[in-house]
């Protein structure tokens, strides 16, 4: 076999097989994670979630305080994930609305309604929530 682009390519393979094997094991995970959690998730979500206020930081007692930051974290996870995902196999889009909704942050609202409001998320999620048997979320207007 000459040596050219595939020879290199092979070399290059094997050199880096477990890089290609765990990111491939990765990919893997989160596409099955993504698959099984992300509708669990937005199928228990309360039918006004995007529509409700929250109290501020400061106004949470120490345990609450303590559990909204373990919220976050799961949100940079999830956040992190989705942003994974849009390469590889998975549900990146959902993944990152649902991080997105876990995390707090300036402007967060805004970020949330306009993906919210693209048809073919909000089809998607009205879909796993209608086969939940769970109400459709309320998803204010423009």
């Amino acid at each position: 076999m000459p040596h050219g682009l595939p020879t290199r390519l092979f070399a290059a393979i094997e050199k880096y097989e477990s890089l290609f094997f765990t990111l491939g094991a990765t990919s893997l995970v989160l596409f099955l994670g993504s698959v099984v959690i992300i509708p669990i998730i937005i199928s228990q979500l309360p039918t006004d979630y995007f529509v409700r206020a929250t109290k501020s930081f400061r106004e949470l007692n120490p345990l609450h305080m303590i559990l909204r930051a373990l919220k976050n974290l799961l949100g940079l996870l999830f956040l992190i994930s989705g942003l994974v995902m849009l390469f590889i196999l998975g549900q990146g889009i959902l993944t990152i609305l649902l991080g997105l909704s876990l995390l707090d942050f300036p402007g967060k609202p805004h970020m949330q309604l306009r993906l919210l409001r693209m048809p073919k998320v909000q089809k998607l999620i009205q879909w796993i929530r209608k086969k939940a048997n769970q109400a459709p979320l309320l998803i204010p207007g423009p």
